[in-house]
């Protein structure tokens, strides 16, 4: 049950029955953001939100340095 936090209107969903057209919109968002950063020569790295922002950050770098020796 998902209930509308400004109208309190609530809907009844099956998430299972949603997920694949989710996954689908947002590998395009991702995919919209990423061509569109790197046609101006901007880095994009997808991050897991549940891994410490240290280390993903530390790994992105490395591997940033590696591809721009």
């Amino acid at each position: 049950m998902f209930r509308d936090m400004e109208t309190g209107e609530e809907l009844e969903i099956d998430p299972a029955s949603l997920r694949s057209g989710y996954l689908e919109k947002m590998k395009e968002l991702c995919d919209f953001y990423r061509k569109g950063l790197a046609e101006m020569g901007i880095d994009y790295q997808l991050v897991n939100t549940k891994e410490p922002y240290d280390k993903a950050l530390s790994a992105y770098l490395n591997r940033r340095a590696k591809t721009r020796r």
